[in-house]
């Protein structure tokens, strides 16, 4: 919002500065248009004054509904602080102790599978090996 109104400012500024320099320049001989623009001069005067007195105006709702808003999180942030202190119940003491009787977790599922894999890979490696590998070498076929 500062950066905002500072810019306006210049605006104006700038406005102001490009009117001055083209308040007293003559337009021409005989054509009418310093005539009919020192007698527009009057409207135009009114008409920055509107344009400034509208932007303030505007401004300042934009203000009130940053501050209007501000304000309102401030508040629905403080509710729910408030809320959430009251939200649980606190627990007091230690937690219980897990009751020792009850069965965990079964480990025959494990077992199982580890006997599965080991079964898998002695018949890939039965598949995977050449024929006669694991014979004597006096029973093996020397191809002589």
């Amino acid at each position: 919002m500062q950066l905002k109104s500072i810019f306006a400012e210049n605006d104006f500024a700038i406005e102001d500065a490009i009117v001055e320099m083209q308040q007293n320049s003559y337009a021409g001989e005989q054509t009418g248009r310093t005539a009919g623009r020192l007698a527009a001069k009057p409207v135009m005067e009114m008409g920055r004054k509107k344009a400034r007195a509208l932007h303030k105006k505007m401004f300042a709702v934009d203000e009130a509904s940053m501050a209007k808003a501000k304000t309102h999180r401030a508040a629905k942030h403080d509710s729910h602080k408030l809320f959430m202190d009251v939200a649980f119940a606190p627990i007091h003491g230690f937690r219980p102790a897990r009751p020792e009787m009850e069965a965990g977790p079964s480990k025959s599922g494990l077992i199982l599978g580890l006997a599965g894999s080991g079964m898998k890979g002695a018949m890939a490696f039965g598949k995977n090996t050449a024929p006669g590998v694991n014979k004597p070498w006096y029973e093996r076929e020397t191809g002589f």
